[in-house]
């Protein structure tokens, strides 16, 4: 293969004669190879007008509707698991996968799902995931077999990841203008982080029927939705092929017109990778790390991500599952790092404060659930607000400091807590400081990625941030578990004793000081380059940047 220089990504639509005419520029700030993606255009070969406003923004509810379905079906099972262990017969050692078997498959499918929704028609990529989401939820209501639960947990994640990223590039669609597309992401980042709450005490109001209905309401939800998103989502094209151009012979193509491929064997490493890494991250937590069933499938599937990695060099570009000069990418690296602590604080508070709350304080599911309301309420509030703040004003890089700052905070404080006479005092406190932090954090590094990076690597990048997200989750709550068990259970409790998790916080607020600083380092502003245009000029400038053939008639 001879050696391709860099140029800007530069698409063209085919028109019905034959004739090719140049779409706005969609060059990056990073060098990548010149890549030219014949798309598929209205048989006039003008551009579709967007949807109207009504349609536009029902399918963003659908789209958020989808996300908090994705997260409910974390946090909702969370404080469910002790019933559904009751009854299945689950040890305690089962009852994780009853989570881990989700969130694997979820984190594992994320990155191939997008690289499907770039490639192919991203509608029904997010139909056919939803739908999936519905069906094997549904179908878990059923089951009284505990494998087979777990199996089917597995698949549920598969469907789950098979919705975001694509959900993800239709919202870049719908939504070209710079402002209103902020608040668009706001909204669907955001439907996440309050799922991360309101599915806690939904599942615990549901709790009051039984474990199943937690799944029902899941399939009862999801599936009439799917349908739907048949009629209600625009046609989207996909790509004809891809013409790859190159430069150092003069401009001539040096590579036949064809369409790209999904790349399999790099599906496989990277699959296997995150699916080997996260059970043996739940092992240690169950059996420790200084164990053969923990360390080798840790160490087998670090190994895949490096043979992943080093694989993606080897593919020509337009067929790598992640591009390697994606990385190069204006924040992109920077984001994929900042996005390992969101749902951590999250996911390490609903964890350690359930079980000491219910273990410790004898406190109800239900009334557990109730305590965690503020959490979703400062979570909630900060999402809407952190979308609604103009860029101009509130730099992105500021929104996510402050983020780490107070998430930082709120640790601190959850870290001196040690009974129920402390939740007004402190604990409360740590819930809304903490959880708003965490929240601008989610919000700002989604509409900086999506700001940052190109619409047609919009499903890769989404697909790229929410395996961040969950593998960050699995990966730091193993060491914040690794943390609470060092120390001695306290006496009559199931739970580790305070010196476990207040240290455990406290590791949770050195992690994010350590994001802040990398964000103050390294992080740029997307919208540097357009400094001192209008209002409406920077609205029309980030438009043309932006365009891609956005739906076919």
């Amino acid at each position: 293969m001879s050696e391709i220089e860099s140029s800007p990504v530069q698409p063209q639509l085919t028109l019905e004669d034959g004739q090719k005419t140049a779409c706005p520029s969609l060059a990056m700030e990073s060098p990548t190879p010149t890549i030219r993606a014949d798309l598929e255009a209205s048989p006039n070969g003008s551009s579709a007008p967007l949807p109207s406003n009504i349609r536009r923004y029902f399918l963003l509810a659908l789209f958020s509707m989808a996300q908090f379905i994705d997260v409910y079906l974390s946090t909702a099972v969370l404080i469910g698991i002790a019933a559904i262990s009751h009854d299945l017969g689950m040890s305690t050692a089962e009852s994780v996968w009853m989570l881990n078997a989700y969130a694997a498959t979820l984190a594992a499918f994320l990155l191939t799902a997008g690289r499907i929704a770039d490639i192919w028609k991203p509608k029904w990529v997010f139909i056919l995931g939803f739908t999936w989401v519905g069906a094997t939820s549904l179908g878990s209501g059923f089951i009284t077999d505990k494998v087979t639960l777990f199996a089917l947990r597995a698949l549920t994640g598969i469907g789950a990841a098979f919705t975001i990223p694509s959900a993800i590039a239709l919202i870049v669609r719908l939504f070209p203008e710079e402002r209103e597309q902020s608040r668009a992401i706001a909204v669907f980042g955001g439907s996440g982080a309050i799922a991360n709450v309101l599915g806690f005490l939904l599942g615990g109001v549901l709790l009051l029927a039984n474990w199943n209905a937690i799944f029902y309401f899941t399939g009862a939800l999801a599936l009439p939705l799917s349908l739907a998103a048949v009629w209600l989502i625009p046609a989207t094209p996909k790509l004809d092929h891809i013409d790859v151009v190159d430069l150092n012979e003069g401009g001539k193509e040096g590579v036949p017109t064809r369409l790209p491929k999904l790349d399999y064997f790099g599906a496989f490493f990277q699959t296997g990778g995150i699916v080997l890494l996260v059970f043996g991250l739940t092992q240690a937590n169950v059996i420790g790390w200084a164990q053969a069933e923990t360390l080798a499938p840790v160490l087998i599937g670090l190994s895949l991500f490096f043979v992943f990695f080093w694989y993606q060099t080897r593919l020509h570009p337009i067929d790598a599952l992640i591009m390697p000069k994606t990385w190069s990418i204006m924040n992109f690296t920077l984001l994929t790092v900042v996005a390992l602590c969101p749902s951590f604080w999250w996911y390490h508070i609903q964890i350690s404060w359930s079980a000491i709350m219910q273990d410790d304080f004898g406190w109800s599911p239900i009334i557990t659930a109730v305590h965690f309301i503020p959490v979703g309420i400062a979570g909630g509030g900060t999402v809407f607000t952190c979308g609604a703040l103009p860029l101009k004003y509130f730099p992105l890089r500021y929104r996510i400091l402050v983020g780490c700052v107070m998430s930082a905070g709120g640790s601190l404080l959850l870290s001196f807590a040690k009974d129920s006479s402390d939740y007004w005092r402190l604990m409360l406190p740590g819930f809304l400081i903490g959880s708003s932090g965490s929240a601008f954090i989610y919000v700002s590094a989604n509409i900086a990625l999506v700001l940052s990076v190109p619409p047609e690597h919009a499903g890769v990048a989404g697909g790229v941030f929410n395996t961040a997200l969950q593998v960050g989750a699995t990966v730091l709550l193993a060491l914040a578990t690794t943390i609470q068990v060092a120390f001695p259970v306290s006496p009559g409790s199931t739970v580790p004793s305070h010196h476990g998790y207040s240290s455990s916080f406290l590791f949770a607020m050195a992690v994010m000081l350590f994001e802040g600083v990398l964000v103050l380092i390294f992080f740029k502003d997307p919208l540097a380059k357009l400094e001192g245009s209008s209002e409406e000029d920077l609205d029309q400038k980030r438009i043309e940047e932006k365009t891609i053939e956005p739906f076919a008639q």
